[in-house]
């Protein structure tokens, strides 16, 4: 989640990943892993990545709900769109028995930690 608000927020500036790299004084390597989602923002530069982006009032609050349901243990917030496409894709690509017992098992899951079930 926070990869995608931090990609979008570029988009949304119409900046590249050099440009946003270069106010945040990363490389844009690093930054691509950031936005990509497979490298987190480092704690101590939250701030810092905040103006390089120039995040909105909204976008920040967005962040510090993930950081908190991070810290809660909730790590379906951290998925990326993309990781959950493959995850999706993965998933119909299963014979149709192994496919109801995934989501039957996740589905238990999930009620099971948000305590509906």
């Amino acid at each position: 989640m926070i990869a995608d608000i931090l990609r979008v927020a570029r988009k949304r500036l119409g900046r590249s990943l050099e440009e946003i790299a270069s106010r945040a004084s990363v490389s844009a390597s690093f930054l691509n892993q950031i936005e990509m989602g497979t490298r987190g923002v480092p704690r101590k530069r939250l701030e810092e990545f905040a103006n390089a982006y120039n995040l909105t009032k909204e976008e920040k609050e967005a962040i510090s709900t993930a950081i908190r349901r991070r810290k809660q243990g909730n790590l379906f917030m951290e998925v990326t769109f993309s990781q959950e496409v493959s995850i999706l894709n993965q998933l119909l690509a299963l014979p149709s028995d192994k496919r109801d017992w995934v989501i039957k098992t996740v589905t238990d899951y999930i009620s099971l930690v948000s305590g509906t079930k």
